[in-house]
């Protein structure tokens, strides 16, 4: 029986030990607390606002001034004490479409571009492939050391409105070794966000209300829904399907006469002919602001539709630029009550897809709103800024808004760090080599003191001549 019992005690206290082992594991907020890192073990965290008296930097043999200048536009960074291991996090905020949401052949596609990207920028690739996380997935390039720079490894997600990079980059002799590449990887499987901007993947459809007035469409079966998106509103089905929704009041934009001129109820598509819709959406003004963008309206695609009980107006955009993921777009407006609605589809509208999109138009459900204005005429005047507003609220809604640079992941390559680093050295003496005598000379190029065995300035990055 003591046998037994002494059994079960050493298991607790082993599990004990485990659990307090991973409880005092250093955990570090990224990007205003949008992400938690666990600090692996061996490694200063040091983030952007640390403190200039801060025990880390003196232990490491650096200013603040130091850090600050290295660390650019990242948001953290991770470093062993010999400074041979430095893990950089960079973090920004984006409308570009999650790597999940791409079909496998699209994801396949889209890391063998990312391969070559890397590749002709100059850089030895030695592997790139998708990784997961728990909550999401990344891209990982595995590049080679040269004779001037540093091998790295490059991961990067995007996920809840988040672009996130982390670059770890080896100052230490040879290439990156299993065991360092184990941490690089743990780390990124273990971070956590600390928000979830989507809604699960729609299995039936679902009735979703999706703004401030209360507009409700429903999704169908396969969509996932981007619930915030700072007034605009994403739906994903995969990179290249795509609807992004808008709604835009313009009563107010009237001025006094031209309200007391028509009611609010009459402002809608029955005031319009295809001709004059025509004359907005293909006029030369609306066509240099499309163009500016990278874009182009399609000529004789502006075309008048009864989807479902609401008469639109639909017209084609295609991407005059490569820095486009998808070549072609399809904006399907309804206006009511001088309220505008303006959805807006990614890929070819055509086949089983048209009718999907058109679904979702159909389903909408628009919220009444109060008439109010002067007199009913007997013939409705069309107010000049009505056409003013119809084209100048396209184009701030479907280009400004980011329905365009916003669709897919953008090719990022970040450039390599000369050999040794180029954080200013820890000079300590106790980390010599073997105790070795530490000769004094300086760079020829920028003047910076370097060790005897240096090869390349640890400030500038030039060669030791």
């Amino acid at each position: 029986m003591k046998k037994v019992f002494s059994i079960i005690l050493l298991v607790m206290m082993i599990f004990t030990f485990s659990i307090t082992a991973v409880a005092l594991q250093e955990e570090a907020l990224v990007f205003n607390g949008e992400i938690t890192i666990h600090v692996p073990e061996g490694y200063y965290s040091l983030e952007k606002d640390i403190p200039e008296d801060s025990e880390k930097l003196k232990e490491l043999g650096i200013t603040k001034e130091d850090f600050l200048l290295i660390l650019e536009d990242a948001e953290h960074l991770l470093v062993t004490e010999d400074l041979n291991t430095q893990i950089y996090i960079y973090c920004e905020k984006t409308d570009y479409i999650p790597l999940e949401f791409y079909t496998e052949a699209e994801k396949t596609e889209y890391i063998s571009e990312l391969r070559e990207s890397y590749k002709e920028t100059g850089y030895n690739v030695l592997d790139a492939e998708i990784v997961s996380n728990y909550e999401t997935i990344f891209t990982k390039i595995s590049i080679a050391g040269t004779e001037d720079y540093v091998p790295m490894i490059i991961y990067n997600t995007v996920y809840n409105e988040l672009d996130l990079t982390i670059v770890l980059y080896y100052f230490g002799d040879g290439e990156i070794s299993g065991a360092l590449e184990w941490v690089s990887d743990s780390l990124v499987s273990d971070l956590e966000f600390n928000n979830n901007n989507y809604t699960l993947k729609t299995t039936v459809p679902v009735e979703y209300t999706v703004n401030e007035i209360g507009t409700k469409f429903t999704l169908p079966e396969g969509w996932y829904l981007d619930v915030n998106s700072n007034g605009k509103l994403m739906a994903i089905k995969s990179k290249n399907v795509v609807m992004m929704y808008y709604t835009y009041d313009t009563w107010n934009m009237f001025t006094e006469e031209e309200k007391s001129q028509i009611h609010r109820s009459e402002l809608n598509m029955d005031l319009f002919t295809k001709e004059d819709l025509i004359e907005i959406i293909e006029s030369e003004e609306m066509k240099k602001e499309y163009l500016s963008f990278g874009m182009d309206i399609v000529e004789d695609s502006v075309q008048m539709m009864e989807i479902g009980d609401y008469n639109c107006v639909l017209w084609k955009i295609e991407a005059t630029e490569d820095n486009f993921i998808f070549k072609e777009a399809t904006a399907i407006m309804y206006a009511e009550n001088a309220t505008g609605h303006i959805f807006m589809f990614t890929g070819p509208f055509s086949g089983k897809m048209a009718e999907e999109y058109k679904g979702i138009v159909a389903s909408a459900k628009f919220p009444e709103i109060p008439d109010e204005g002067g007199e009913k005429a007997d013939e409705i005047k069309k107010p000049a800024a009505l056409f003013a507003i119809i084209g100048s609220k396209t184009i701030e809604y479907l280009i400004l808004g980011g329905i365009f640079v916003g669709i897919g992941l953008a090719i990022k390559k970040f450039k390599g760090k000369r050999k040794k680093t180029e954080l200013i050295q820890n000079y300590k003496e106790s980390s010599v080599t073997n105790e070795k005598e530490h000769k004094t000379k300086f760079c020829t190029e920028c003047g910076a003191q370097i060790a005897e065995e240096d090869k390349f300035c640890p400030l500038c990055g030039a060669k030791v001549k």
